[in-house]
């Protein structure tokens, strides 16, 4: 399980950049095995012309710092939006 930014979006005057959850599941058995991969969101970015904002996917307040921690790439990603 890891988490990583997608791809940011514009809307307006806002980029919002979502953060998401991979959760990789293999599997084997017999005849065979098999790999199960599901995405959901935890989180999101929000730039407006001042500050980044992030925030849970239940609407709580996130600190940047806290999701820098869980997504290594999320500097990078913040540079692109």
């Amino acid at each position: 399980m890891h988490w990583q930014a997608g791809p940011a979006l514009a809307v307006g005057g806002l980029t919002l950049l979502p953060i998401e959850q991979i959760l990789w599941h293999t599997h084997t058995g017999r005849h065979g095995g098999w790999v199960t991969v599901s995405k959901q969101p935890v989180a999101i970015v929000v730039r407006d012309p001042v500050r980044w904002q992030a925030m849970s996917a239940d609407g709580s307040a996130m600190s940047i710092d806290e999701l820098r921690e869980r997504v290594p790439d999320l500097d990078a990603a913040l540079a692109v939006a």
